[in-house]
């Protein structure tokens, strides 16, 4: 039965999947995207394209994996952005951004195709699910403005954080099995990085010294936040016996969004916290969201055939983006038209709200 919008079911359900949504800007303008911002870019197959042939042994005939063609395509990245008063932009290649409607602007990358960004209501914030057909890349896209200063105790408070990681690469672990003398077989064996999908939450507490603790799942750090130029907060954890954990977040003009970008040999991760806010109310969230996700399996599992070589990977195919329009009325009631779908958003606690579909 459908209860929530496709988007929503996605993120909620466990799986390796990131989403945002954020209340439009109704009467944005050009102008109101001119400055420093920095770009986070997060990306992963669309699909993985298996290549496979048959092996012949002792006169049977033995399905084996030998490629996968979008192995690689996994990215992130954390770049500083310039808008100027055109719409010209720099830093994650060159193009232009113009305002397409109310909360939207399209950013047309120099000989790449268009990406349509929604625009939260501050102007400060901008994100995108986007599917690049070409490349077989899958990307969530994250445009944080600069705040002309940051100071600890701009970061004193609650934040709520949400983790997507993934692979940087598929790595395929090839063997031999000598099982017919005459025709040793090379197949794969093992893929490196396919458990490495997943998701976290945690709560990170700041306070005005830049001191700070961070419950994530079982686990509970402390840790100090040092405020720099162009909207950077060093975010250092202690970790003995093994080196520190150092994380560059980038906070928004709002100072309520922060997001870093994490990688290590064969892992990528992308970072968002939102600062809760001290009180809420349900007429707060009155008006129209948009919503976006990537969306990974949990795991690649593997087939494997008589030879103990892989031969299939069920999940090859479950990786989408989705895109959603909700809109909200002052007593919580949503609509979501692409799934007709209705429902209430009901305050948990200030900063938290259960969403529910009623059809």
């Amino acid at each position: 039965m459908k209860t929530l919008p496709r988007i929503l079911r996605s993120a909620l359900a466990g799986a390796a999947a990131c989403w945002l949504g954020m209340a439009v800007s109704l009467g944005q303008s050009q102008a109101n995207f001119v400055g420093n911002w920095n770009f986070a870019q997060f990306g992963t197959p669309a699909r993985l394209t298996l290549m496979t042939a048959n092996t012949p042994v002792f006169g049977n005939n033995y399905l084996t994996l030998r490629d996968i063609f979008e192995k690689t395509n996994f990215m992130a990245r954390m770049v500083p952005m310039t808008i100027d008063n055109s719409g010209n932009f720099s830093g994650p290649g060159n193009g232009v951004i113009t305002v397409a409607g109310p909360g939207l602007v399209q950013a047309v990358p120099a000989a790449e195709s268009p990406v349509m960004f929604s625009v939260n209501a501050a102007q400060d914030l901008a994100f995108a699910a986007h599917v690049t057909s070409d490349s077989g890349q899958q990307e969530l896209m994250l445009m944080l403005k600069a705040p002309a200063s940051l100071t600890t105790a701009d970061m004193a408070g609650v934040w709520k954080m949400v983790t997507l990681g993934t692979p940087r690469e598929l790595q395929l672990r090839w063997t031999t099995n000598y099982l017919d003398p005459q025709h040793p077989v090379d197949g794969i064996f093992e893929i490196e990085g396919r458990s490495s999908f997943g998701t976290g939450n945690g709560t990170l507490t700041v306070a005005g010294d830049g001191s700070f603790s961070l419950v994530f799942g079982p686990d509970t750090m402390n840790g100090t936040a040092t405020p720099g130029a162009s909207g950077l907060l060093t975010v250092v954890i202690p970790m003995p016996p093994n080196p520190a954990m150092t994380l560059l977040f980038y906070v928004n003009q709002s100072k309520n969004v922060m997001a870093a970008v994490h990688t290590e040999p064969n892992y990528q991760e992308i970072v968002v916290a939102v600062k809760l806010p001290a009180a809420q109310t349900e007429g707060e969230s009155q008006g129209l969201w948009r919503v976006g996700g990537l969306e990974t399996p949990g795991l690649l599992s593997l087939i494997t055939n008589g030879l103990g070589f892989v031969m299939d990977l069920p999940d090859k195919n479950n990786f989408a983006v989705h895109r959603e329009t909700i809109h909200i009325g002052h007593t919580g009631v949503f609509t979501a038209p692409a799934d007709r779908t209705v429902g209430r958003v009901s305050i948990v606690s200030p900063g938290a709200v259960q969403v529910a579909g009623t059809n």
